[in-house]
């Protein structure tokens, strides 16, 4: 079982790479509406909050994953609000802002694929594919239904965003 204070040490790093405040760490009870969920990211206090029923029983690995993919929607926050820092285009920036906006974790008329194709979704997909691949050289499951989206924004990251993680990591 991997601990709170391991998940924050690991999110103080990914939020030092990607130039911003690091979230907050804690296990919470979910509402009965939020079970099915693993984790959400809570903007307005900055935190990334892991569901204590199911949390401490999953494997180590699949917390891992999922902390680096809600660090993922931390950073497009950050992005948003300090649109300087943003290496993605505008374009990109205003449709998270979007869908920030508009979603809901417990909307029942949202469905899984229309969660899915949203903008933040696919970009967390894919920084966490690329992240696992370079941390451990293994392979996230990218969901078939977004899998072109997916591998596009991959391009994009490894092209604009990996060389300056590693250049950050080498300095």
């Amino acid at each position: 079982m991997i601990t709170i204070f391991a998940l924050q040490q690991i999110e103080n790093q990914l939020a030092k790479i990607q130039d911003r405040k690091a979230c907050e760490i804690r296990a919470g009870v979910f509402p009965k509406t939020f079970m099915e969920i693993f984790a959400m990211y809570n903007r307005l206090d900055n935190e990334i909050i892991f569901n204590k029923e199911i949390v401490y029983d999953a494997p180590e690995h699949e917390v891992v994953i999922t902390l680096i993919h809600e660090s993922r929607h931390a950073y497009q926050w950050n992005r948003i609000n300090h649109p300087k820092k943003a290496i993605e285009p505008k374009e990109l920036i205003e449709k998270w802002k979007k869908e920030f906006e508009f979603f809901s974790p417990t909307d029942q008329a949202q469905t899984e694929a229309d969660y899915l194709k949203m903008a933040i979704e696919i970009d967390a997909i894919a920084y966490t594919h690329l992240t696992m691949m370079q941390l451990t050289n293994e392979k996230t499951v990218i969901p078939n239904l977004v899998k072109k989206e997916v591998a596009a924004r991959m391009a994009d990251i490894e092209k604009f965003e990996i060389p300056l993680y590693q250049k950050h990591m080498k300095g």
